[in-house]
């Protein structure tokens, strides 16, 4: 007995199935802002097109995860990821940079002798406030691979917590020796 689930899709979203032989499929989806996510579907799941354009999944198995799994990448393509990133320390300065020549990329005074210079992957937007970056896109590995770049720029420091930290992190401080 097949389980069957309905898979809503927006009608903003556009998709199209590609087959590879007989047991290898595809299901590109592109977003209204262009941004495309390819999942491959595994040969234990079949599907098919309804009429009002959403996908239903039947499979043996319980395919629940899966489901979960396209779901999470199609609400990749309405709502971008974000990392906000959070600087503490006196002198510190950040400013970003767009040239119409070059690429764009984000200029950071973090306490050294020269300035430091990230470049910008494409379709990756930065919001700088006073104090704290927000890294935002709709790709999730660039993002966290671009705030993972910019944070082992200035690490916090342990003893008195100055450096990049990312929002929701917990630092523990170390104890000064009093002598």
């Amino acid at each position: 007995m097949y389980l069957k689930h309905l898979l809503k899709i927006n009608p903003s979203i556009k998709y199209f199935l590609i087959k590879i032989k007989s047991s290898i499929v595809f299901i590109v989806f592109r977003g209204s802002l262009g941004n495309i996510n390819c999942v491959k579907v595994p040969a234990f799941i079949g599907l098919y097109k309804t009429n009002d354009s959403n996908l239903v999944l039947y499979s043996n198995l319980d395919v629940r995860s899966y489901l979960n799994f396209i779901t999470r990448r199609l609400s990749s393509l309405h709502f971008p990821y974000f990392i906000k990133l959070i600087l503490k320390g006196l002198g510190f300065r950040m400013k970003a940079q767009n040239d119409h020549l070059k690429r764009p990329y984000l200029e950071l005074k973090l306490g050294f002798s020269h300035l430091n210079r990230v470049n910008l992957p494409p379709k990756v937007s930065i919001f700088i406030k006073k104090y704290s970056i927000i890294v935002s896109g709709f790709n999730r590995s660039t993002i966290g691979n671009l705030a993972r770049q910019i944070y082992n720029l200035r690490r916090p420091n342990v003893y008195t917590s100055k450096g990049f930290r990312y929002r929701k992190q917990i630092l523990y401080l170390k104890n000064i020796k009093k002598t």
